[in-house]
């Protein structure tokens, strides 16, 4: 392409040469197309939760929509299970044709498109429906307890934990609610496990719906654990003599060694009490306990000895047999 310029009353033309992009220009273009690339190519990935798109031309039935559960794994019957998850669709379509071509002939074609992605996580503790959950890319842990029925009475809004990679986060869902702050809501991340623990203000009746550790909302708390009746965490008011916190915790079974009760206090070093020796008048005084103590109950080592020798007399016989049969 020419342009025509004027120069002394004549028409003269030069060559039309368009101005070069700035460095700077070129540099951004790059980054863009580079970017559009990486999320193209990440968006293709298969995670947990996805709805995948199979398209089976040898076998039109096949054909379909399915989910990847959370442990990662596609099932298509009648194979087996195919683990997919950080797979590429193309590597992933392979792997499930290769694994279909033991009951079809025809397997070739095969191909998988991620149709939606889902968020998979657990929800666990004091909701109304434990399990595993498939949510919005964008779900919250809101939504994620809305799936699970809702925290049930008890539950401990404070201290509501998330599960994540080895670790775990606290999150004040109470606060939450109260500001309406969505910043204070984590982002979650498929793989999740949310767990809500219960309030220690009902231990008394529901010890046994959650870990020791847990039960962390009552500072005024014992925990009588080991060979007892009724293992777990109580509430008391004030002090207790160490009677009155083994009656708590229904009293010791007939495995129980009362010569050396452990105590461990709150605050300062576990120390034994010799509760036997107590009843017969001749082990002195019983110590005080005091909210964040635990009493830890053993087991007599002469019943262990015992249990030990029944289970060796149980399989002397089975042990003869073996040989019986050995040398035949």
């Amino acid at each position: 392409m020419n342009s025509l310029a004027e120069r002394d009353g004549t028409l003269t033309r030069h060559p039309l040469h368009p101005a070069p992009l700035p460095v700077s220009l070129l540099i951004l273009l790059g980054i863009f197309l580079l970017g559009i690339t990486l999320s193209a190519n990440a968006a293709e990935v298969i995670r947990p939760g996805d709805e995948l798109l199979i398209d089976f031309p040898g076998q039109p039935e096949l054909s379909g929509v399915y989910g990847v559960d959370v442990r990662g794994f596609l099932i298509v019957e009648p194979a087996d299970p195919c683990r997919v998850t950080n797979l590429a669709t193309d590597s992933a379509a392979d792997t499930l044709a290769g694994v279909l071509a033991d009951y079809y002939r025809e397997s070739s074609g095969l191909s998988i498109r991620v149709l939606r992605r889902r968020l998979a996580v657990r929800v666990e503790g004091r909701v109304h429906a434990s399990g595993d959950y498939f949510l919005p890319h964008f779900a919250t842990v809101e939504d994620a307890l809305l799936a699970a029925g809702g925290i049930r009475e008890g539950g401990l809004l404070t201290r509501v934990r998330i599960f994540r990679d080895g670790d775990f986060m606290e999150l004040d869902l109470r606060e939450f609610r109260v500001s309406g702050d969505p910043s204070r809501l984590p982002a979650l991340r498929t793989g999740d496990r949310i767990y809500v623990p219960v309030s220690n203000r009902n231990a008394p009746v529901e010890a046994s719906l959650a870990p020791l550790e847990l039960a962390i909302d009552d500072p005024n708390i014992i925990h009588v654990i080991g060979a007892v009746r009724n293992a777990g965490t109580h509430r008391i008011h004030g002090r207790v003599s160490l009677l009155e916190a083994l009656a708590l915790g229904g009293g010791p079974d007939e495995t129980a060694d009362l010569k050396r009760v452990q105590i461990v206090p709150a605050a300062g070093d576990p120390y034994l009490a010799d509760v036997k020796g107590f009843a017969a008048g001749s082990g002195g005084s019983l110590p005080e306990i005091a909210a964040g103590d635990t009493i830890l109950v053993p087991v007599r080592e002469r019943h262990m000895f015992f249990k030990v020798l029944q289970i060796t007399r149980d399989l002397i016989p089975v042990v003869l047999l073996g040989l019986a049969l050995g040398g035949e």
